[in-house]
């Protein structure tokens, strides 16, 4: 699984996943004390000295490139309803 999901397996394991996980938790603004609290610690130090890993943000040109083109697609749509709306 962590193959498929784009993980070097050379680097992490499945013993991996837990700090993942909480580190992006953090990188995503999630609050330490809701972190702590649904991984069952009490102390932040614990999370802070064995979690708390730096997440390099992955760069997907294909993701990028469907999202760009949604986007824009998006945009289009919705400028041609406003023209439509304020022509009609």
């Amino acid at each position: 699984m962590l193959a498929k999901s784009g993980v070097d397996t050379l680097k992490f394991t499945a013993g991996s996943v837990r700090s993942a996980a909480v580190s992006k938790a953090k990188a995503m603004s999630i609050p330490i004390a809701y972190i702590m609290s649904r991984a069952g610690w009490t102390r932040e130090n614990t999370f802070a000295k064995y979690y708390d890993k730096h997440i390099v943000p992955a760069v997907d040109s294909f993701q990028e490139a469907v999202l760009e083109y949604v986007c824009y697609s998006l945009v289009f749509i919705l400028c041609f309803y406003v023209w439509i709306l304020t022509t009609a």
